[in-house]
Parts: C-alpha cells; sequence; structure tokens
C-alpha cells in the first residue's frame, strides 16, 4: 500500500516541504513541494502554511541542523538497523559533552581498511530534539515519524540517484551556511560544515557577482584541503555537484568551475525534477 510522507526542512530563512509517495517496492514519487519563506509570523508561521498546503499525509520527517549534531562511527553495516537502534546508547554514552538522544542514520562510510562496512551515529541534545519535536508537532498536531541530519539527507539523494568514479564534491549551499561533501567512487568520506553563504538570485543576471566570486574562492580553498586530507590533489577531483537555495544563483557554477578547473553542475534528481538543487 502506497504511503505518504510529508518532508520538512525547517531553516533560519524558509521552510522547504515535501510530500513523497512511496511503495512496498521502494518506488517514490513527489506529488508536490513548496518553499516557504519564513516572514513576521517565524517558523511556526510558515510551518502553518505547509499544513494549509498539505493536509493529508501518513507521516512526517523532518531536518536537523547539523551545527546540533554530534558524531560518531560504528563498526556495524547500515543495514542492521535493528542492532544498531540497541547498540547506539551505549555507543554514544560518555562520549557525548551534553545529554543526547541517539539517532541513527544509515548512510555507510568508507575507512580505510578493507572488510569494513561501518555506519555514521548521529546524536543530538535531547531538549533540542524535544523542541523541534514540539515545534512540529504544535502545528500538525502529531510528532515527526523521522529525523535526518540535513547535510546527510542530501547525500543520500546523491547517492541514490547519481553514477560515480573517483573524487567528487557535493556542495550544498544554504543562506546561512554552507556544507561540502568528499565522495570517493560513490562512498561519503568526510563532510565539513562551513559559515560560508550565498544568498539566490535566480531572477536576474548580472553582469559582475563579487559575492560569488569570493564564495567560489573560499569553496575552491577548501575543496583542496579536503582532498589533500585524504592523499588527493585537484586534479583527481572529477567534478562537483551543488545544491541548496544558492546553488540557484546564476553564474555560480561557472565561478566555481573556472577556481577549480572541474566541472560544475546542479544536483540533477527523477525525484526533485528540475527544482531538485533547491529542494534538497
Amino acid at each position: 500500500m502506497a504511503q505518504l510522507s510529508l518532508g520538512l526542512d525547517i531553516g533560519e530563512v524558509s521552510v522547504k516541504a515535501i510530500l513523497v509517495k512511496s511503495t512496498l517496492w521502494g518506488q517514490l514519487e513527489v506529488l508536490e513541494s513548496h518553499d516557504i519563506l519564513v516572514g513576521e509570523s517565524g517558523i511556526e508561521g510558515a510551518l502553518q502554511k505547509c499544513k494549509e498546503k498539505f493536509p493529508n499525509f501518513d507521516e512526517i520527517s523532518v531536518s536537523l541542523d547539523r551545527r546540533d549534531i554530534a558524531q560518531r562511527i560504528i563498526q556495524l553495516p547500515a543495514t542492521n538497523k535493528r542492532t544498531i537502534r540497541k547498540l547506539a546508547p551505549f555507543q554514544m554514552e560518555g562520549k557525548l559533552p551534553f545529554k543526547g538522544e541517539a539517532l541513527f542514520d544509515g548512510c555507510p562510510l568508507r575507512l580505510q581498511k578493507e572488510g569494513q562496512n561501518p555506519t555514521l551515529l548521529c546524536a543530538i541534545e535531547a531538549e533540542r530534539l524535544a523542541q523541534r519535536s514540539k515545534l512540529v508537532e504544535d502545528v500538525f498536531g502529531r510528532k515527526p515519524s523521522h529525523h535526518q541530519v540535513d547535510t546527510l539527507a542530501a547525500a543520500s539523494v546523491f547517492l541514490r540517484e547519481e553514477a560515480h568514479s573517483d573524487f567528487e564534491i557535493l556542495a550544498d549551499i544554504g543562506s546561512k551556511k554552507t556544507t561540502i561533501s568528499l565522495f570517493q567512487d560513490g562512498q561519503l568520506m568526510i563532510s565539513r560544515l562551513l559559515l560560508y553563504a550565498l544568498q539566490t538570485r535566480r531572477e536576474q543576471k548580472f553582469a559582475k557577482d563579487d559575492e560569488g566570486e569570493k564564495l567560489a574562492k573560499r569553496l575552491s580553498t577548501e575543496v583542496k584541503r579536503l582532498l589533500l586530507s585524504h592523499g588527493a590533489d585537484i586534479s583527481q577531483l572529477s567534478r562537483v555537484v551543488l545544491c541548496g537555495g544558492g546553488a540557484l544563483r546564476v553564474t555560480f557554477a561557472a565561478l566555481l568551475s573556472e577556481e577549480l578547473s572541474c566541472p560544475v553542475t546542479p544536483l540533477k534528481s527523477s525525484l526533485l525534477g528540475q527544482r531538485g538543487a533547491h529542494y534538497t
């Protein structure tokens, strides 16, 4: 039986909402999506507008800001979800600077040792998780069924929808922060959160984009550092894929491509359609 899932990416500037139909065979279909700006009524007001646009669904999935997340790698395959859920509290206990609520995320990481299939565990402060859940419950009348770290949500789409080879970078460019993730042969190696941002400008064309040029130079430096940390250099980078609202800014892909001397393209997804770069 098909299930309707409402995904909410709650940001400081806007709330992105997407309604997805899933089947028992794992097929996914996007039915509708909206990007609602956070105005004078705040995040609660934006969520109320989401509720009006999506009156019917079976479950809610909510993103979590990576700035609130602590991470730990455990040596268990991501497919063994039941065991991971049981072990998660013990794996995190005594290793967090706060009282945590262990969360599971099944995005496998590649380590140097062969034969290992590690899983990335994410934890968030219990109070912060309760605040995010209550925010959604107060508007929709139900608690979120799932939580997902915003960075890993974009990585999951990238891994699912794209063919991969060599070293690649996924850059999620927001209006408050940017995350760059390094992939090797289709495996997530490392992600970095940067306090660089780029406002979306998709309606106009600019002869000169000083802000875009500055970010392109900064990202170029950070990308080279990531590659160097994994024993690679810029000549081994096959491409950069952009997502997030800032990725829609006119001329930015060309600016970054010039800095890195490699192809730079928006994230394409059969799930998300032509506006996929904005809805990751």
